[in-house]
């Protein structure tokens, strides 16, 4: 839906990556037919970031006149090694468009809330609790499988990915209101 480039950030300066090289920041074009999306998805992240639901970076900024928002990786270590992020598509062993729960039925909130019970600590599913709250009270109809996550940390642990694609859409024009998943 939205296109996107995978860019390592170095010495200042953005690197293609190529050959397995970890990229550091996700970078997402502003879109002719959705102006507002970059401006909308920076402004969920931001809210996301005050609820304590994301640590990482967001800026919107241009590249060669093209307005962009840089999203910095939060699935990256210190020293910028690659840590595991599951999708919950991934952990439900859903695929493609099963990450709508109308598609199927098999990714559901409740499936998804008993996989945070079962593999996390317990703060993590508030977590998940608020990461709901915040979608429903921004209009985040898009929160799908794909789009809420797990960690799996180097020390075992796993955690719930933080916050990500946060983006306001109820008001957009051709927004149906309707939530991927449904809450209940």
């Amino acid at each position: 839906v939205q296109p996107k480039i995978v860019l390592a950030q170095r010495d200042g300066r953005w690197h293609r990556v190529a050959g397995g090289y970890p990229s550091t920041h996700i970078i997402k074009p502003s879109l002719t037919a959705h102006p507002t999306v970059i401006g909308d998805e920076e402004y969920g992240w931001r809210l996301a970031r005050a609820l304590g639901l994301a640590d990482y970076r967001v800026e919107l900024t241009a590249f060669a006149e093209l307005p962009a928002l840089v999203i910095e990786r939060f699935d990256r270590g210190a020293g910028g090694e690659r840590l595991h992020q599951e999708d919950f598509n991934q952990a439900l062993g859903a695929a493609g468009d099963v990450k709508y729960q109308e598609v199927g039925g098999a990714v559901t909130l409740r499936r998804i809330a008993e996989t945070v019970r079962r593999r996390c600590p317990r703060p993590e599913l508030i977590q998940l609790a608020r990461q709901v709250v915040l979608c429903c009270a921004i209009g985040n109809l898009d929160m799908h499988a794909k789009n809420l996550g797990l960690m799996h940390l180097p020390d075992q642990t796993t955690l719930l990915a933080p916050a990500y694609d946060m983006v306001p859409m109820a008001q957009h024009r051709n927004a149906d209101g309707r939530l991927t998943l449904t809450v209940d």
